[in-house]
């Protein structure tokens, strides 16, 4: 009897590497914190092709004026990104004073057709939305730590959350657009769901230790440079794409509904990318975390500038849908792999800011493309800047193996000593004595 509960003893895993299944706040919280991308990205962000159709018209903008508004966005992102390690140090005022900034910064977006203005604001709710989304997947990256292994879900499922505000707009923004309400009332609409997203971000449970040091991450950012370049491109391609399609749509013809069919559309695949994405990205060796997301997304971009049939369309929305968050989540999944905890939360601000120089400049060139040979023409660059960052994201598993980066950061390691513990060297569990 006593041989057997010293056994027993020594199977039990250590508190700290108690499964994600067993802490009982892991996946409320990680629910309640994919709000943060919900209103930093899916309100914040990508509803602006939304209410821009009809901003454009009643304006009398231009696309590479149309396009400069996201390009404003993205330049405030890239100061949120470069900012997020130094917010880091104030985590909890910080995350929450960037959540109540996006739905003020939006709401004021409704009181004035200025393009000056209008630039401002994005830049401050684009600043916003970059420390929000760094330190809301900084405390979710905390939560997977106990078990590496469900990482991949809990990212996905944090990153998915900008499918949430996606569809959340599409049927709200674009009905009432469609209804006649004027722009105003979709910025207003925006700026609602948002505060109601920030609201439930802001009570989310406590993650203990979620702000890690703000140290410097050079020599992990040195190891990912093939994972970042991939990453400063896809968020050029991405952005492209995510502010012009809308527009492609109503170019040719499509109707309110219609259009919202293949917003929610889209809003729903990212949604679901956490379930669809969780099995490949667990597998996935580090470092190739990123090729076949990107591969996906690229195809998604391509079929609006290759075809204007239904099918297609809805054939983009969900490859591209179910993709393009999936590539945030894997560049956060290898970071988790081979940073240092203490490093994380400068690391993923290093990938965003990379991420945000791309979106500074995809709206512009997609924008003066479009207006000199079309949208569809300004989708093709769209595409073939994904398929740039593709190829380039097939060197990031030979640069870890140059680098000799570590892949199995301290807590991978308990874990994996723990299941052996209990299962033994050769995978099979010991039998009971």
């Amino acid at each position: 009897m006593a041989g057997r509960r010293s056994v027993d003893r020594r199977a039990r895993p250590p508190a700290d590497a108690l499964t994600v299944r067993e802490q009982p706040t892991g996946w409320s919280t990680a629910a309640a914190l994919a709000l943060t991308a919900a209103a930093a990205l899916g309100l914040a962000r990508f509803g602006y092709a939304l209410v821009l159709p009809d901003m454009r018209e009643a304006l009398g903008w231009s696309y590479a004026q149309s396009g400069a508004l996201n390009t404003a966005n993205a330049v405030g992102y890239l100061a949120g990104a470069i900012a997020s390690p130094l917010a880091a140090r104030r985590e909890r005022r910080a995350f929450r004073t960037a959540l109540l900034v996006i739905p003020i910064g939006l709401a004021c977006s409704a009181a004035t057709g200025a393009l000056p203005a209008l630039l401002a604001l994005r830049v401050i709710v684009g600043a916003a939305g970059a420390v929000a989304f760094v330190l809301g997947a900084a405390r979710v990256a905390q939560l997977a730590r106990p078990r590496p292994d469900a990482a991949p879900l809990l990212l996905g499922l944090y990153t998915g959350g900008a499918g949430v505000g996606i569809a959340l707009s599409a049927v709200t923004v674009t009905p009432a657009l469609a209804g006649g309400a004027d722009w105003r009332v979709g910025w207003l609409i925006l700026a609602a769901l948002a505060a109601g997203c920030c609201a439930i971000a802001l009570n989310a449970g406590g993650v203990p230790g979620a702000a890690d040091a703000p140290s410097t991450a050079s020599t992990g950012l040195r190891a990912l440079v093939p994972a970042l370049l991939a990453y400063a491109l896809f968020g050029a391609g991405y952005i492209a794409y995510m502010t012009f399609v809308v527009a492609l749509l109503g170019d040719q013809g499509a109707s309110a509904g219609a259009t919202a069919a293949f917003w929610c559309l889209l809003g729903a695949s990212a949604a679901a990318s956490a379930l669809a994405w969780r099995s490949r990205l667990g597998r996935t060796r580090a470092g190739h975390e990123l090729t076949p997301v990107l591969a996906v997304a690229a195809v998604g971009a391509a079929l609006p500038a290759l075809a204007d049939a239904g099918g297609s369309l809805a054939a983009s929305a969900i490859l591209f849908g179910g993709s393009f968050m999936a590539v945030v989540t894997a560049i956060a999944l290898l970071i988790q792999r081979v940073v240092e905890p203490a490093r994380r939360t400068a690391a993923l601000a290093g990938a965003t800011v990379a991420f945000a120089v791309g979106q500074c400049a995809g709206p512009i060139a997609s924008g003066l493309t479009s207006d000199g040979a079309g949208l569809r023409a300004g989708l093709a660059v769209s595409a073939g800047l994904l398929v740039m960052a593709w190829t380039i994201s097939m060197a990031q598993g030979a640069r870890l193996q140059e680098v000799g980066a570590p892949i199995d950061a301290p807590e991978h390691r308990e874990v994996l000593h723990h299941d052996r513990a209990r299962t033994g060297n050769d995978g099979n569990p010991r039998a009971s004595r």
